[in-house]
């Protein structure tokens, strides 16, 4: 897929409306102009790797929910997660005596699991960040949409907007969880932080934040 056309200064200004206006909706009042936003070129990863991603993600969840490590590698060996690790999940999956400080990091990655499954199509909304995920509707998609179909009936990822403009709200959502003690309206800041880690993947390399000063 061909990367789409940067947009004119003006537009990052529009996108920054747009999501202030979500923010508003859930009764957050913030200053317009310190909004993070995505900055193109947004060159999308494959539709295949972002399966990858939600695989890998719910099976280090998993783990650190206490599955056990014959299991975990059984998963790993049998749907073919091995290459879809990061070096950090990697680490985790080999060590047979993590950390409960490890295990419970860990286990909130089904957040992340969550966001690329939306970015598949097989979640509609993401909903306003203050309640974990239903696990198992996770694992559900996960096994029914990804793992036990043909990679050529494997769900298509959104368009490159779509991806944009959550990414704009979740990178929002995280810098406000972050900056209040506690987080506004039951935030869980483990939740806005997961999610906006998923969409920094999803950006790739190739797009950037743009901050007030550089927008």
């Amino acid at each position: 897929m061909a990367a789409p056309t940067p947009g004119p200064k003006d537009d990052l200004g529009k996108r920054r409306e747009r999501t202030y206006g979500y923010l508003r909706l859930w009764g957050i009042e913030t200053d317009l102009t310190l909004l993070p936003i995505v900055r193109a070129p947004l060159v999308p990863p494959t539709s295949a790797s972002v399966c990858g991603r939600a695989a890998a993600s719910a099976l280090v969840a998993l783990k650190g929910q206490g599955l056990s490590q014959l299991e975990v590698f059984a998963f790993a060996d049998a749907y073919g997660v091995w290459p879809s690790l990061s070096a950090d999940e990697d680490d985790f999956v080999l060590d047979d005596a993590p950390s409960s400080t490890q295990l419970v990091m860990f286990a909130w990655r089904f957040e992340q699991a969550f966001v690329f499954e939306w970015a598949l199509g097989l979640v509609r909304h993401l909903r306003f960040p203050d309640a974990a995920v239903d696990t198992g509707r996770v694992m559900e998609h996960l096994m029914q949409r990804v793992l036990t179909i043909s990679p050529d009936q494997r769900p298509l990822l959104r368009t490159a907007k779509e991806l944009a403009d959550s990414a704009d709200v979740a990178f929002a959502l995280q810098a406000i969880a972050s900056a209040g003690q506690p987080p506004p309206l039951g935030m869980l800041r483990s939740v806005a932080e997961e999610r906006s880690a998923a969409f920094a993947w999803l950006l790739t390399p190739g797009s950037a934040i743009a901050t007030p000063t550089s927008a």
